[in-house]
């Protein structure tokens, strides 16, 4: 009932800082032990360098919740003196927030200027004295054995790539690295990996290509959203993000919430940072419940952010749009999650289109005579390069032919990002086809608003 949650949102409010809402904790995502701390601190060599933004930058990514928007419809249950000194609690708590958050800047930066003078390790300041105040409980030795096990199984599996001395030099730093691992060394165990890191890399081998070849993802962190915000999930199988990890998190979801309409953000309750190794998945969506009211969004850390600590702007608004269209096309005002072979109307994976929904409506227009034949050409790769080479005037992208979802997903964005076309090919149409919704057109003057804010609008 709204007024239960009305309550415990206002409890919450006066009683904890720093967190608006409540959490769930759910703990429906795990991290991969295949990918324990060995091999994180190979893969992350650079996360102690990454530069941190400044103070104008954060406060331009920095995004408040109106107090109105905050309340909502609940508004009409409390009286005008209510409202005052609600809204003064809620301005005491934001104001806190904002100055929490530069406090939090200043003491990391002064952690690490006096690291350099005094020998205080930031990292294990950061990830071990922090303990239960953070929030999170983590096991500094979980994982370091399946660790050891992957990064034999790498040296096995590169032995006849590189000759035996080298292999040599490699296995002992290997061990070197293990033992220090073993007595809790862990700056000089990232300095070894890192060696053995930048040796492959001489040696034309980049150890993210193994993560892309695994089956299952690497997480950072996992987040519930609630009221806007994002709440670290407890899991103990995930490491700990360091405050400087943090503050990127942080960044990364202001940038999702600035490019996600408002009136489409409340369907996001999940957020997850991970990696499938450099050049692979940027982001993705999936549903997270049984009839696509809410959404997971995920986005690759190694490919969001550049080597000089900013975001990724343009490739990554484009991915965040293109991930909205797929919440836009699929939730559940558009489709039921039953799939329905006999309807009329198009039917996916994710389940059965209505007749009014925008993904029916451009299937109908652009797929129906090209259906058959594409479903023909996903026998093989040369059949399916055959159909794009053949239709590839019809297509915005290289992966629009994916399927229909994606290239709604990819009309849909070049959509919002160019100016509206002003020819006649079949490309051109699929842009101009949102422009015949009133509600395509208000969010992609809202998008655009908001990447002009962050000077990324080509």
């Amino acid at each position: 009932m709204r007024n239960k949650a009305f309550i415990a949102a206002v409890l919450t409010l006066g009683l904890g800082l720093g967190t608006i809402g409540i959490s769930t904790q759910e703990k429906d995502i795990k991290g991969n032990n295949k990918y324990s701390k060995i091999y994180n601190l190979i893969n992350d060599v650079k996360r102690n360098n990454i530069e941190q933004d400044n103070e104008d930058d954060f406060q331009d990514d920095y995004e408040v919740i109106p107090f109105d928007e905050f309340i909502g419809e609940d508004i009409k249950y409390l009286n005008k003196e209510e409202i005052k000194k609600l809204k003064e609690l809620y301005d005491t708590v934001v104001e806190y927030e904002i100055q929490a958050s530069k406090a939090r800047d200043e003491f990391e930066d002064l952690l690490e200027e006096l690291s350099e003078t005094k020998g205080i390790e930031l990292d294990n300041q950061d990830e071990e004295s922090c303990g239960e105040s953070c929030g999170i409980d983590y096991d500094e030795t979980q994982g370091t054995e399946e660790g050891q096990d992957f990064i034999v199984n790498i040296l096995e599996e590169i032995k006849d790539q590189i000759d035996s001395d080298l292999y040599e030099k490699i296995l002992a730093l290997y061990e070197k690295g293990v033992q220090a691992e073993n007595e809790n060394n862990y700056e000089e165990a990232d300095k070894v990996w890192n060696q053995i890191d930048e040796i492959l890399k001489e040696n034309g081998i980049n150890l993210d290509e193994f993560i892309g070849e695994g089956e299952n993802e690497e997480i950072y962190a996992a987040f519930n959203v609630v009221n806007g915000k994002i709440e670290i999930i407890k899991d103990s199988n995930i490491k700990k993000p360091s405050l400087s990890d943090m503050k990127k998190y942080d960044l990364l979801w202001e940038r999702v919430k600035r490019l996600v309409p408002k009136s489409y953000l409340n369907r996001i309750s999940k957020f997850n940072i991970n990696t499938d190794g450099e050049g692979g998945v940027l982001a993705y969506v999936y549903g997270v419940d049984d009839n696509g009211e809410k959404w997971s969004m995920s986005i690759d850390k190694k490919d969001a952010i550049n080597e000089d600590g900013k975001l990724d702007n343009s490739e990554l608004n484009n991915t965040i749009i293109h991930e909205f269209a797929h919440i836009l096309t699929l939730n559940n005002s558009q489709m039921k999650k039953e799939i329905n072979n006999e309807s009329k109307t198009y039917t996916t994976d994710e389940g059965t289109t209505t007749e009014k929904a925008y993904l029916n409506k451009f299937y109908n227009k652009f797929w129906k005579n090209i259906y058959n034949e594409w479903q023909k050409a996903q026998e093989s790769e040369d059949a399916r390069e055959a159909f794009y080479d053949k239709y590839e005037e019809q297509f915005v992208s290289d992966y629009a032919p994916t399927n229909p979802e994606e290239d709604i997903a990819e009309s849909f964005t070049h959509f919002v990002t160019q100016d509206k076309p002003k020819g006649n090919s079949v490309k051109e149409k699929k842009m101009l086809f949102f422009y015949e919704f009133d509600e395509a057109v208000k969010l992609r003057n809202e998008i655009r608003e908001n990447l002009k804010k962050i000077s990324a609008l080509k």
